[in-house]
Formats: structure tokens, C-alpha cells, sequence
């Protein structure tokens, strides 16, 4: 129930007779501003930075419509916000406003001493009360650091344990937690939704967040495939990775997947080939035949995706003659990084949109392939060129979800829902119904950032699926680097997907390999548990 409540010079809203939202003459609910934009920084990394040339405060309301469940409000004839609750959430839409408005400002109550938590991958297991943080690595604000764009952000955040906020936008976000008495939340955009919740408990938050993120579209029939072994990484073509599949079976090891991480071609020294969306005919010349072998065994493979194409993919030069990459302003293909290797599909043309959902299932569904993992990442660069000439600061944020979505359909429409796995990285916007859960990488944590165990835990609780550590075998040449990586092994046995990354040999120290047995077959023997929890989750 929404509830709309007079006061001196505002109002204020409740849900299910609990406040939401505030507003007044002196401390407005909504703030409407005119923003000049401009590019900064080196060309291989290019950043947005954006100055406020005039803004207007609300004041003035009246209530145009109010239901039990729905509440529009008119302020001052500068826009119209419309409150509609389902499912306990709020959703929060704005409508009636200038063309020219390109920022907003919403303030949200805040309590002292509350927490604040969320933000992604980047910002996940932190305390974000008392920080001022930018929700997107392609927006430079003074005095803010430049978020790091290999970690996903997200405008996401769970406010004390018991209140959730998600906002839906393809623009960047500015999240001001800094006051004890407010949370402060600039978009450069007029964004598409807001949805607030306020919560009982944690694990109702949680639920709300996922609600919000759209997980309630989720499809319950998880495949069943992923619990029955754990997943190992390898690369080196069809005679390694057969060695290695060896080698772990008679280690003891209970195996239910491999990754082929070098499908696309060799990743040393960061080829670009390994973004080829193609089989490697010199290490993998018939994929299809080694994916329906290992099936045969009760061994599913994996492959690495990655919404980028490299130039010098057999693909590049049809994807490109069509119009399917993202372009820079003189028309050109937008190559990324230092090297100019590779480019971005354009997910907004609706041409290369079906063109990327056809190479999904011709490339990986179509070769008798159980999935994908999700690589790198990278959104639209601030100054490139989007379909239809959209803009990129407002729009790039949706490149995560357009992404999730072409995988999506090429999964429903190649018939294979219930049977594929995916596992992308955290990222911005909502979660594919189809997703089987997100992962981090776990091994490489640098600094004071939260531990991974830290990070996946509040990422669970802010929307994002359930998450797994991709365990990487690093430092391994010393008893700290060792004893550390059997850690993470234990750790990971409770995790919904037990996954090892093969950055360093682990199969030729015996004893590793008999404690990744042992912690395999006690991570096959939760497979009832970890198969309650994804449904629950659902």
C-alpha cells in the first residue's frame, strides 16, 4: 500500500504504513539540472565529465492521481513522478519533463548510523556510509577516483539491513552517502526507474533486491549438470586438455565441466584472438566432436565469452562491411585500447543484435557446447556512436543487459532452456532469467578491497544471482602461495560452483591434487543443498 501524507510545506510517502520518501520547500525531493558534457582523459581510455550549467528545484506539488497501490504526483509543471507498488517494492518512474533535462538529483532519508552496502563488484563488502562514490568507470568527477573498468559497478545498493534502492539507468550514477541524515543520488540522466523497498529483514531485502532486478522472471528448472562435479580451467587444445582431464580423474577428482579458455585461440600475451567467437581450427579443429566425446563421459564443456570482437576474427570483416560494431563520430569502427585490437558488437541495432544471437547458436549451441563464462568486460566507450545515433553516456549502461538478453533468446530459441549454464561477471542493469549465477575472480585481491568470500556475499544480497570464486592457482612456488590456495579450495566446496582457474600447474603437486579430490567429493556430496538453495533463490 502506498500511502501520500501532508506536512507543513510537503508531503511525505509511506509504504505499507512505512516512510519512503520526504519532501518540503526547504529540502526537496527531486532536483532537475542542465548538464555540459565533455570528453577527458587519453584517447585509449576516454572519460566523461559533466558541469551543471542550471538547475530547478521542486516545490510545488499537487497529487493528480492517488489508489491504494498508486500515487502520481506534479511538480511545479517541471515533471510528474509516478509511485506504483508491486510486490512490496516501489517502482518510481518520472515523466513530463524538458528534452533538455539531462541530470537529476533525488534525495533519500537517511538514518545515523545506518550502513550502506552495494554499488557491485567494485564497491561489494564495503560500508559505503561516509563516501561519495561514481558508479561507472567512464564517468570523471573531481575529486572522485576513476572507478576501475575491469571491476563491474552497479546502481544498486541495501541500506541499513532492512531499506533497498535500484535504479535503472543506462547513465552514469553518482551515489553521495556522506550525510548522516540523507543519501544523495545524482543521475546523468532522467532515469528510467527507481525502486525502493523497505524490508523486514536482511534475507527479505535481499529477496526485494532480486525482485527489483528482475529475478522474479527467473526460470526455477536450473540444469541439473552443474552439481554433478566440479569445473576445472584448461587450455593447450585437444591433446593438453585431455591429459589434464586425465590426470584429474585419477587424482580422484569428481569432474562436471571443463572451461576451455583458449577456444578462441591462444591467450598469452593477451592475443586477440581469444575474442574470436570462433573455434581455434589449429587447437580445437573439431569442437563438436570433442564436446560430444567429454558429454558422452559425463564431462560438459564450457567456453569463454566476451562482447567484444577482435580485428582479426574471421568475423571482424562481415561484422563491420554490415554496421554491427560501435563507431566514433567520423564513422569509423571504435577500436579499443593501446592496440586498436578489438571493437564492440552494437547491441542497440536491431540487425546486429539478431546477427550476435545467430553466432550464439551456430558457434556454441549449435557445436553441442553446455555454455559459456563470462571473460572481460568493457561498455561502451563515452564517445562513441551508438545505432540510431543514441547517446553513449545515457544509453551505455544497458550494453550489460542487451548482451544478457541476445544469449537469452539464442538459448530459447535453439530450444535448449534447462540445459545451458551461464556465468557472466556482475554487472550493471538486470539479470538474465537463464542465468545460472555470477562469479568474481579469487586469488589476485590487491590493497584493503574486501576479501572475495566478503564481496561475494553482498553481491548475492544486492541482486546478482548466486555468485561463485573463480579459484586461481597463483603463487604457488611458496608455502604461503600454497597453504592459500588450499584455502580457497575448502572455501569453495560450500560455493554453488566450484570452479579452479589454471594459472600456475596445481596437477603436478600430488598433494594438491589430493585435497582438490577430497574437497570435490565434498562439494558433489552438497549437491542437494546447493540445488535448494539456486531454487530458493529463484
Amino acid at each position: 500500500m502506498i500511502g501520500l501524507h501532508s506536512q507543513d510545506d510537503g508531503f511525505y510517502l509511506t509504504l505499507r504504513d512505512r516512510r519512503l520518501l520526504d519532501h518540503s520547500r526547504k529540502h526537496p525531493l527531486l532536483i532537475l539540472g542542465v548538464a555540459e558534457r565533455r570528453i577527458v582523459g587519453h584517447r585509449n581510455l576516454p572519460r566523461i565529465r559533466s558541469r551543471l550549467s542550471s538547475s530547478k528545484r521542486t516545490s510545488a506539488w499537487k497529487a493528480t492521481e492517488t489508489r491504494h497501490d498508486f500515487v502520481e504526483i506534479e511538480f511545479d509543471g517541471l515533471l510528474r513522478m509516478a509511485v506504483q507498488e508491486r510486490d512490496g517494492i516501489a517502482h518510481i518512474t518520472f515523466s513530463c519533463f524538458d528534452s533538455s533535462v539531462n541530470w537529476l538529483r533525488i534525495r533519500l532519508p537517511g538514518i545515523p548510523g545506518e550502513t550502506v552496502f552495494g554499488g557491485g563488484e567494485r564497491f561489494a563488502g564495503r560500508n559505503l556510509k561516509g563516501s561519495r562514490i561514481v558508479l561507472d568507470s567512464r564517468a570523471a568527477v573531481g575529486g572522485l577516483r576513476p572507478t576501475d573498468p575491469s571491476l563491474p559497478s552497479d546502481a544498486t545498493a541495501l541500506i541499513d539491513g532492512r531499506r533497498i534502492m535500484r535504479i535503472v539507468t543506462g547513465a552514469p550514477v553518482i551515489l553521495d552517502c556522506r550525510s548522516q541524515h540523507k543519501l544523495t543520488v545524482d543521475c546523468w540522466s532522467v532515469p528510467d526507474e527507481l525502486c525502493l523497498g523497505l524490508c523486514t529483514s536482511v534475507s527479505d531485502a535481499a529477496a526485494g533486491l532480486n525482485r527489483a532486478a528482475g529475478s522474479s522472471e527467473r526460470s526455477r528448472s536450473y540444469p541439473a549438470w552443474p552439481l554433478e562435479g566440479i569445473s576445472l580451467s584448461v587450455r593447450g587444445g585437444v591433446e593438453e586438455i585431455s591429459r589434464r582431464v586425465h590426470s584429474a580423474l585419477e587424482a580422484g577428482i569428481h569432474l562436471g565441466s571443463i572451461l576451455l579458455r583458449d577456444w578462441q585461440g591462444s591467450q598469452e600475451g593477451r592475443n586477440p584472438a581469444s575474442y574470436g567467437w570462433i573455434p581455434d581450427p589449429r587447437l580445437y579443429p573439431a569442437l563438436e566432436d570433442e564436446a560430444a566425446r567429454f558429454k558422452h563421459a559425463g564431462i560438459r564443456v564450457l567456453v569463454t565469452l566476451a562482447p567484444r570482437l577482435s580485428r582479426d576474427s574471421a568475423l571482424f570483416s562481415e561484422a563491420s562491411e554490415r554496421g554491427f560494431l560501435v563507431k566514433r563520430s567520423d564513422g569509423s569502427d571504435y577500436l579499443l585500447g593501446s592496440t586498436r585490437s578489438d571493437a564492440l558488437p552494437d547491441l542497440w541495432n536491431p540487425n546486429a543484435f539478431m546477427w550476435i544471437k545467430d553466432r550464439i547458436k551456430t558457434e556454441i549451441l549449435g557445436r553441442g557446447l553446455s555454455g559459456w563464462v563470462g571473460d572481460s568486460w568493457i561498455d561502451p566507450p563515452p564517445d562513441a556512436v551508438l545505432y540510431g545515433d543514441s547517446d553513449a553516456v545515457q544509453h551505455g549502461n544497458e550494453f550489460a543487459g542487451l548482451w544478457g538478453r541476445a544469449g537469452e533468446d539464442a538459448i530459447r530459441e535453439a530450444g535448449a532452456e534447462g540445459s545451458i549454464a551461464i556465468y557472466p561477471r556482475p554487472a550493471w542493469g538486470r539479470l538474465s532469467p537463464m542465468v545460472s549465477g555470477t562469479w568474481s575472480p579469487w586469488g589476485s585481491d590487491r590493497g584493503r578491497r574486501p576479501g572475495c568470500l566478503t564481496r561475494g556475499l553482498f553481491l548475492g544480497l544486492t541482486g546478482n544471482g548466486p555468485w561463485h570464486p573463480e579459484i586461481r592457482a597463483s603463487g604457488l612456488a611458496g608455502d604461503t602461495g600454497r597453504d592459500a590456495f588450499m584455502r580457497r579450495v575448502e572455501a569453495a566446496a560450500i560455493s554453488p560452483l566450484m570452479r579452479i582457474l589454471d594459472d600456475e600447474p596445481y596437477w603436478t603437486d600430488l598433494g594438491l591434487m589430493s585435497h582438490l579430490a577430497r574437497m570435490s567429493r565434498m562439494w558433489t556430496l552438497l549437491a542437494p543443498y546447493h540445488g535448494s538453495v539456486a531454487v530458493e533463490f529463484a
